[in-house]
């Protein structure tokens, strides 16, 4: 069955009827599926329309009411009928409509701000499943050249204990090493599947079937610039520090509302109303047209201890964007040391690559001549996929840094990343 799981991993796609799915498909998919983002959007359309709702409070209130009466005077039936309409306008409040609009606009740019650092993290999150998942998927040939190995290994053992040149001990040692070989090979199939359904997920699209991944390592990576510059870039583009200062913007606003709270509130109202039926007397049109002045002289320190706490929390998120700023700076020099060690480990790798490669081309002329056997071949067709597996691991390392350090600096739109 691993024999069989291989061979469909490393079948033609034109035979498996299968699609290509490529990173920046899976990160684009992501954007419109992923049912967190969906919720985050919601989440800003929801903070838009109460902003709008509290701008509304600017306008004329209009509304319309209707009273009737039955009443039974001196033995005769009445009815009376009233339609009124009502109006009031809001001329002054210091801390009314215009000044919660502002800081109801700050909620809908901080959900903004949370919505773009969780697609962020969403991109960044496909994109490390993604390359996971392609380098399990490329891991087939490794696979094949262990099971063919495997193979030569476990005849090459049997022949061996029939002939008598190896006792039972060492047979069974070597068994042992095929039967781990097996369940490697076996394990693979599923590990790779495994890896797929979490890109998927990762990916919002849980009912879409992906059967191979399109990614290469022949683009080159970009020029590493200093650790000051990607710096930069976090603080400028990060939308966590973005977050933290309309927050902070929004307490200072709070703040401002809580004191204005002291200043008197002008309002004007009008009514017209029109009353038929009943009696003569309560019959007619009625207007009435008035001004309203209201004024908090003392409500027991209740707004000015608001205000102090809104002042408090503005000095408390101006030290958590401090601390996010040294968080971000520490995780940028720490990976950017990272990305140095990778690249020297994908140097010696590549050294160990070549040498397989040149061992594995004298093996293959030398079996031609019948110099070695098959058992002989199939081990350093091993080693060499070995080697060949082991450097794509360390450039996919290196891509993940890369994508991990463009997330850090917020994925600037050009400056660190071009991805393919």
């Amino acid at each position: 069955m691993y024999l069989l799981s291989i061979f469909l991993l490393l079948l033609p796609l034109e035979l498996l009827g299968a699609a290509t799915l490529n990173l920046p498909t899976a990160q684009s998919t992501s954007m419109t599926e992923r049912p967190l983002l969906n919720a985050a959007r919601q989440t800003i359309v929801a903070s838009t329309k109460d902003e709008q709702r509290i701008q509304g409070q600017l306008l004329p209130q209009l509304s319309v009411s209707h009273s009737s009466a039955y009443y039974n005077l001196l033995g005769v039936n009445e009815s009376a009928h009233t339609v009124t309409l009502q109006g009031s306008q809001l001329i002054f409040n210091a801390a009314g409509p215009l000044l919660q609009g502002e800081i109801a606009s700050l909620t809908t740019a901080r959900n903004t701000f949370q919505y773009q650092a969780s697609s962020q993290e969403v991109r960044y999150t496909v994109a490390t499943n993604f390359l996971q998942a392609w380098l399990l998927q490329e891991k087939a040939a490794l696979m094949q050249a262990l099971a063919d190995y495997t193979d030569q290994l476990e005849q090459n053992n049997d022949q061996l204990l029939k002939t008598g040149s190896i006792n039972t001990i060492t047979w069974s040692a070597t068994a042992a090493t095929v039967a781990q070989n097996r369940a490697t090979i076996a394990a693979y199939p599923l590990t790779a599947q495994s890896a797929l359904k979490t890109l998927k997920q990762s990916m919002g699209s849980h009912g879409t079937d992906i059967a191979h991944l399109s990614y290469t390592l022949e683009t080159p990576l970009p020029r590493r610039k200093t650790v000051d510059d990607y710096v930069a870039l976090a603080y400028v583009h990060r939308p966590e520090l973005k977050d933290k200062d309309a927050a902070a913007e929004q307490q200072t606003l709070i703040a401002r509302s809580y004191r204005r709270s002291y200043l008197p509130t002008v309002s004007t109202q009008a009514s017209l109303g029109n009353t038929f039926g009943g009696a003569r007397i309560e019959q007619g049109k009625t207007v009435n047209i008035g001004v309203t002045l209201q004024w908090n002289l003392f409500d027991g320190f209740q707004g000015v201890r608001a205000a102090q706490a809104a002042d408090a929390n503005r000095l408390r998120t101006s030290f958590e964007k401090q601390e996010l700023k040294n968080a971000i700076a520490t995780n940028i020099a720490n990976l950017y040391n990272t990305l140095c060690s990778n690249e020297m480990l994908a140097v010696a790798t590549q050294k160990r690559k070549e040498a397989q490669q040149a061992l594995l081309t004298q093996t293959t002329a030398a079996f031609a001549t019948q110099a070695v056997d098959a058992l002989v071949l199939a081990k350093d067709t091993y080693e060499y996929e070995s080697a060949a597996h082991e450097l794509r691991t360390q450039h996919i390392t290196l891509h993940i840094n890369w994508q991990t350090l463009a997330w850090y600096c917020g994925y600037p739109t050009s400056g660190v990343l071009h991805e393919s």
